[in-house]
């Protein structure tokens, strides 16, 4: 079943009645929400993926720098 298309013709304002009030939920911008929520986890996605990298990177540092430190270590050691 499609869209249909209604055309009513009132005498006045006045023969139009709120018999109720919508509920809160179907006025609600659930498709912006949703799209907002979408769009920070995409976000959140990428900062973790780029925390990873550096953690990785800085580890790849300290490794070796505690290398060439141990060598030093061990050269200082030789030469006593």
């Amino acid at each position: 079943m499609g869209p249909f298309r209604l055309h009513l013709t009132l005498r006045s304002p006045s023969d139009i009645r709120l018999i109720a009030r919508a509920a809160w939920y179907e006025s609600f911008p659930w498709g912006r929400i949703a799209l907002a929520a979408g769009g920070l986890i995409v976000l959140a996605f990428f900062w973790i993926t780029s925390l990873g990298n550096r953690v990785r990177a800085r580890t790849r540092q300290l490794k070796e720098a505690n290398l060439h430190t141990e060598l030093a270590r061990q050269q200082a050691e030789e030469a006593n």
